[in-house]
């Protein structure tokens, strides 16, 4: 289920940046309160044309998730810059030696019933800083449910204006997710469960880095930490967002070179409960960013934090979404929907043929006040209803056995 979750973010990222393209759509609000040091180096970073796999929260390949035990040991990489910020984080930590942060997460921890989740990747650059995207979780163990926003700016702002959204979201709940994306919902059948807590796999401390330094106890959100920092990032860590969404955000005008980045500095930041519970993670990324002859400093940002902590959340299904679960007309008593869509229903009937389908529709129908209508193809017929709404009904053959079941409304 994990890996169908990535896949299926992966995706609606992929659709936002082609909504981006074509441009569109005003910033909405979420209905619910609820990546990254530079492989610094001096040399110039081309700039890439696709943005980078976790700081769109989902890898194109989503990765295996494996136990701490089970995972390899990271790559640090060794760079002046990374040496130099190790000693400022040292200085700052007033002590020496490695900490090995010990954390579970929240489907680890039994206590922990529900919570909320935000990740906001913001950037600040030519006197201006906004908040590339968000990404926001609220999450219930018993019984299993799952809301999340996905909010993607569309481009960087003017000065002085806000930053406009592309919103997508989605409801996972009682075997079934709604998904809308541009104000329009859809259902499907959901597989398996809502996987509680795997958002925080997303950057777990042996990703962000090693050698971490103790920094000190602090209150965040409400909670007492342990406060751990570290300047020796994985590899995956080592490229700053800006280079790589920098072509999405500011694209190159006639006329203008291509932009250099040198990666100045990069720090990670860990808070963990007397629990062992991740309330929060910091990466910054500083940047020196070379066009044109010209220098400036940019930062980068990524932040991930957990609030909320066994809240009273309840996540409801909106009414406009749960009208796609409804079916528009009588169906047999073993039908179950797999995909409600706008004027799209589909459903599956296990045990049928189809002959004794289309016989439930012929006599069942008319009963109470339908009128069935064949359009001359096999399985294929048309129904009115007693309010005189127009549905096509195609009856096939399923994909393994039984039949199934489309409904449009207003006719094919």
């Amino acid at each position: 289920m994990y890996r169908k979750h990535m896949i299926l973010v992966t995706l609606l990222l992929l659709i936002a940046v082609a909504v981006v393209a074509c441009g569109g759509g005003e910033k909405a609000e979420p209905t619910t309160a609820a990546q990254p040091t530079v492989k610094a180096e001096a040399a110039t970073q081309p700039t890439p044309t696709t943005p980078p796999a976790k700081p769109t929260v989902a890898p194109t390949t989503p990765p295996t998730v494996q136990t701490k035990e089970e995972k390899p040991a990271p790559t640090p990489v060794p760079t002046e810059v990374a040496t130099e910020a190790k000693a400022t984080a040292t200085s700052e930590a007033g002590e020496t030696g490695e900490e090995e942060i010990e954390y579970k997460l929240p489907d680890e921890l039994q206590d922990i019933h529900s919570y909320r989740m935000k990740m906001t990747y913001k950037t600040t650059f030519g006197g201006q800083t906004f908040d590339v995207f968000h990404y926001i979780v609220e999450a219930v163990r018993d019984p299993e449910a799952k809301h999340v926003i996905i909010e993607s700016a569309q481009a960087a702002p003017a000065k002085g204006e806000e930053p406009k959204y592309q919103v997508m979201e989605f409801i996972q709940k009682e075997g079934k997710m709604w998904l809308n994306i541009g104000g329009s919902w859809m259902m499907s059948q959901d597989e398996g469960s809502t996987d509680y807590g795997e958002e925080l796999r997303l950057y777990t401390p042996e990703d962000l880095g090693r050698n971490w330094k103790k920094v000190g106890q602090e209150t965040v959100n409400g909670v007492k930490t342990t406060h751990y920092r570290t300047t020796e990032v994985t590899e995956e860590m080592a490229t700053a967002p800006l280079a790589t969404y920098w072509g999405t955000w500011h694209p190159t005008q006639e006329g203008e070179g291509e932009p250099q980045f040198h990666v100045k500095k990069v720090e990670a930041d860990v808070y963990v409960s007397d629990k062992g519970l991740i309330i929060k993670e910091i990466v910054r990324w500083v940047v020196d960013v070379t066009q044109n002859g010209k220098t400036e400093e940019a930062t980068d940002e990524l932040i991930t934090e957990i609030t909320d902590i066994n809240a009273d959340i309840t996540i409801e299904v909106p009414e406009e979404a749960a009208g796609n679960a409804q079916p528009p007309i009588p169906l047999p008593a073993e039908a179950t929907q797999s995909v409600g869509m706008g004027n799209l229903y589909i459903y599956e009937v296990a045990g049928k043929s189809v002959e004794e389908t289309i016989a439930y529709f012929q006599k069942e129908l008319p009963k109470q006040g339908y009128t069935v209508e064949g359009q001359g193809l096999p399985g294929m017929f048309k129904v009115t209803a007693p309010d005189g709404k127009l549905y096509s009904v195609t009856v096939t053959e399923g994909d393994s056995g039984g039949v199934q079941i489309m409904i449009q409304t207003g006719g094919f």
